[in-house]
C-alpha cells in the first residue's frame, strides 16, 4: 500500500466513518448523563418523600405531627431531587459544550497535525 493511498484512506476515514461515530458516541455520553442523573425519574417523583420516610400514626394525638414529618420529608426530597435536576442539566449542558469543542478540533486535526508537522521541520531546518 503506497504512502498516498493511505494518506487518501485516511481522510475519507476521519471524515465519513468516524465522524458517524463521533455522532454516535457523542449521543450515547447524553443518553449515559441523562440516565446516570435519572432526570425523567426525578421530574416524575419531584414531590416523593425523602428516601420513603413517612409518618403512618393515624391517632388522633399524632395526626398533626404525622402531617408535619410527612410535609418536612417531601420538601427534602423536592430539594435533593430538585439539585440532583440542576447537576444533571450543568452536566449535560457540559457535555454539549465540550462535544463541540471536540467536533471542531476532531475536524480541523488533519490541517493541525500537517501544520506542526511543516512547522517541526522547519524549525529542525534553522
Amino acid at each position: 500500500m503506497s504512502f498516498i493511498n493511505l494518506i487518501i484512506r485516511y481522510f475519507f476515514w476521519h471524515y465519513t466513518k468516524a465522524f458517524v461515530d463521533f455522532f454516535r458516541i457523542w449521543i450515547d455520553i447524553f443518553w449515559f448523563c441523562i440516565h446516570f442523573f435519572s432526570i425523567p425519574t426525578m421530574f416524575k417523583t419531584l414531590f416523593s418523600p425523602w428516601r420513603r420516610i413517612v409518618d403512618n400514626d393515624k391517632s388522633i394525638g399524632n395526626l398533626l405531627s404525622s402531617f408535619i414529618v410527612n410535609t418536612i420529608m417531601r420538601i427534602i426530597g423536592a430539594i435533593m431531587r430538585f439539585t440532583l435536576i440542576i447537576a444533571g442539566i450543568f452536566a449535560v449542558f457540559a457535555v454539549f459544550i465540550l462535544g463541540i469543542i471536540a467536533l471542531v478540533l476532531w475536524i480541523f486535526t488533519p490541517i493541525i497535525l500537517l501544520f506542526v508537522f511543516i512547522k517541526g521541520i522547519t524549525l529542525l531546518i534553522k
